[in-house]
């Protein structure tokens, strides 16, 4: 069984000794081998550092340590977790997404421009379509009296 010490483990994953030392003292990840020699060394095996990029992901997802830990061993439950946070991210991504809508409408009513020229898009396309949309809420509004 190769064994990895946790430089090594840093080197590999990108998660800190500092990371590393805290998933140990919540129980969520424990060396596979702790030494005593002198000073207090850690090693991990293959299936320790697989179990560590599943509990990153998992951070990543937003997920509690303590909930992704209970996870890493547990391939349906790890599977569960991470399709209740797609949901809950799809739920996060829509509120912002209709939060923009509003902040945009409310921009272009108050005289600001959506479109900005660029690479794709000259000035006199720009200002069309800017104005198009001025139109509409316009339009809108006065339907609305």
């Amino acid at each position: 069984m190769k064994l990895w010490a946790m430089k090594e483990v840093t080197e590999k994953t990108g998660v800190t000794e500092n990371a590393l030392r805290y998933y140990n003292a919540k129980g969520v990840l424990p060396p596979t081998v702790q030494e005593q020699t002198g000073r207090r060394q850690w090693f991990y095996d293959e299936e320790a550092i697989s179990k560590l990029k599943k509990l990153v992901l998992l951070k990543y997802l937003g997920v509690p340590i303590e909930e992704a830990g209970g996870a890493i061993n547990n391939t349906e439950k790890y599977r569960r977790i991470v399709m209740k946070s797609m949901e809950e991210l799809k739920r996060q991504r829509d509120k912002l997404e209709h939060k923009i809508f509003i902040a945009e409408t409310l921009a272009m009513a108050f005289g600001m421009d959506l479109f900005e020229p660029d690479e794709e898009l000259d000035e006199i396309s720009a200002a069309a379509l800017n104005e198009v949309i001025r139109e509409c809420i316009r339009e809108s509004i006065h339907e609305q009296k």
